[in-house]
Formats: structure tokens, sequence, C-alpha cells
């Protein structure tokens, strides 16, 4: 090589080294190191998820699972419908209880669990937004005041400032109900009953 293709070389590279640090600021960088420093909370998140995705698959698992925390459900009332019930209760235990400013909570859906006969599924989503730290938080105290949480999806918040620091979370949680004739019927006539 030449030496005035050299220079040129190393004249290039210096300008695409400048050119990244103004288009990739510091703090980006940062964040990514800041966000991979936290793999023992994201490790330890993932086998909870893992398991209880297994207990989601194993009839015996979910009675195990439902006695466990039934104790952390307030009781399903005679004739009220359980899908209404939860929404309400989900609702207030996220404002009151866990703090969430207005979180949107959809409509419930009910779902069978194949192979169990016993109990169905009451699924609600769930909106927020905060910071990674407040989400993964507010995901750990839902798990342990009892909430099934069967997915979530982490969005990061688009634009600059505070905007760019805010995630988006949706997670659909799911509580056990406990089949009577009237739900029986329905998931009978919506061919969602467990087989």
């Amino acid at each position: 090589m030449k030496p005035r293709e050299k220079i040129l070389l190393a004249a290039t590279v210096l300008v695409c080294l400048v050119v990244l640090y103004a288009f990739f600021p510091a703090d980006l960088f940062e964040g990514a190191t800041a966000a991979s420093g936290d793999s023992a909370s994201l490790s330890a998140a993932q086998k909870t998820f893992q398991d209880n995705f297994t207990a989601l698959q194993d009839p015996d698992q979910i009675r195990a699972k439902y006695q466990a925390i039934a104790f952390n459900l307030p009781e399903q009332e005679a004739g009220k419908d359980p899908g209404g019930t939860f929404q309400n209760q989900l609702f207030k235990l996220l404002v009151d209880r866990l703090g969430v400013k207005n979180p949107r909570v959809s409509s419930p859906t009910l779902s069978r669990i194949p192979s169990v006969d016993d109990y169905y599924f009451v699924d609600i989503e769930v909106q927020t937004s905060g910071t990674h730290a407040e989400l993964m938080k507010l995901m750990q105290d839902m798990e342990s005041l009892g909430l099934l949480i069967k997915s979530f999806k982490f969005q990061q918040g688009s634009g600059y400032g505070i905007q760019r620091d805010q995630i988006n979370l949706t997670v659909k949680v799911a509580r056990l109900v406990k089949h009577d004739a009237a739900s029986h019927k329905l998931m009978d006539r919506m061919g969602k009953r467990g087989k």
C-alpha cells in the first residue's frame, strides 16, 4: 500500500469513528450496559416463567397450584359472573394495592385447560407503562399475589428524553375458576371444555 493510500485509509477510519460517536450517544451504550448487568433477575424471571408454563401443561400441577394460591384470591360468589368479578378485583388490586396509574384492563375471556375438567381460566389482558425496573417489580408483585401470568410483552417507548425510558407492558393474567353447571354448559356451547 502506498503512503498516500495509508493516509487516506486512516482518515476514513477516523471520520467513521467520529460519525459513530456523534450518532450513537454515550447514554445509549450506558443503557445497554445497565440492562445487561441485570442478568441475574432476568434469569430468575425466565425460570419462574418456564416453571409456570410447565405447570400450565400438567393437570395435577394445576390442581396443586390452585390449592396453593386459592387463599390469596377472594372466594367466587355463587351466581355472579367470574369474569366480571375477576376484572373488578384485578383493577382494584392494580390501582389500590400495586399503585398502577391508569391501567388498561381488557374484557375477560374464558379459556379451557386441556385435559382438565374441573377448572377453567378467566384471562384478562392488562396494559401499562413504566421503567424497566417498575414493570419487573409489578410483574413480581402480581405473581406473589397469586395471579397467573400466561404471557407478557415489553415494547420500548419511542421519542426522546423521558418517553424514551418508558416501556409499554402488555401482560395476560389468568385466574383459575372451578366449573359449575352453568360454566360447563357455556364451555360446551363455545367448544372450549377440556377433553
